[in-house]
């Protein structure tokens, strides 16, 4: 963005020397030809400010998608904290909600794959043993 914006004035400078050139010209065609250069160079500027124009939209598109990103990845951290590993069966590790962090849930477990995915997805007892629970998305 830097060089866009140096080139743009670069561009206003040409601009510039051609204008201060014009009041020397005398002649009609020397005028038309000054005029018709100073011109190049207008279109030249505002081609390189739209472009620069661009840029800068495009960066405050990525800025506002990094800040989404980071308050999720915030929400995130808060709500796994209120989670535990816990082992209910050998073999059978799950995150449970831990017990002063209720907040008027009952009791349940998370899917371990998908708790360190970021993703909080419960865990569904398919029977009453406690060997058979399940997630659905995995």
């Amino acid at each position: 963005m830097i060089t866009e914006i140096s080139v743009a004035l670069n561009s206003a400078r040409a601009a510039l020397e051609v204008a201060k050139n014009l009041k020397d010209a005398t002649v009609d065609v020397a005028v038309n030809s000054k005029l018709i250069e100073l011109q190049q160079h207008i279109l030249d500027l505002q081609t390189k400010m739209f472009a620069v124009n661009d840029k800068v939209e495009e960066l405050a598109r990525i800025k506002d998608e990094m800040a989404a990103q980071l308050k999720k990845s915030q929400s995130w951290d808060e709500e796994k904290e209120r989670y535990e590993p816990r082992q209910l069966a050998p073999g059978l590790l799950v995150y449970a909600l831990k017990a002063d962090r209720r907040v008027g849930e009952p009791d349940h477990y998370l899917c371990p794959h998908c708790f360190q995915s970021g993703k909080k997805r419960f865990l569904q007892k398919q029977n009453v043993s406690h060997r058979n629970y399940r997630c659905q998305e995995c």
